[in-house]
């Protein structure tokens, strides 16, 4: 297991590349793709979810378990209906974070909240 917390993009891009080893390492054939979707998501967590607040955090954990990688991303924000969201989201210009996830990861789970996702990459 892989633990980090960044509470800005700053912080997140000093340990981006190390996050993406760890992905890439964990899942070698689709690594690259599963580093789009956690990407996306703290960017989404960092910016939406903390609205920019620098004295949040944002949580990302990195495990793999019955060849099986996941990723939680969990941020401190009030969270939001992704139930509604991802349904705007395909007919909008912008924002399109929810389809990109879906794209690259193998399953995508929210918390109650909507201030949690678990990304999930299997593996062979």
């Amino acid at each position: 297991m892989h633990c980090y917390a960044v509470s800005s993009l700053a912080e997140f891009s000093g340990v981006r590349e190390q996050i993406r080893s760890i992905t890439l390492k964990l899942c070698p054939d689709r690594g690259d793709l599963l580093f789009v979707a956690l990407n996306e998501a703290v960017n989404n967590a960092l910016f939406h979810g903390n609205g920019g607040d620098s004295k949040k955090r944002v949580e990302i954990i990195l495990s793999l378990e019955n060849n099986q990688v996941s990723i939680c991303i969990r941020d401190q924000g009030r969270g939001f209906d992704y139930r509604n969201r991802q349904a705007e989201e395909e007919l909008d210009e912008h924002g399109r974070g929810l389809a990109i996830m879906q794209y690259c990861a193998d399953s995508i789970e929210f918390n109650k909240d909507g201030n949690e996702i678990i990304l999930r990459k299997n593996i062979n």
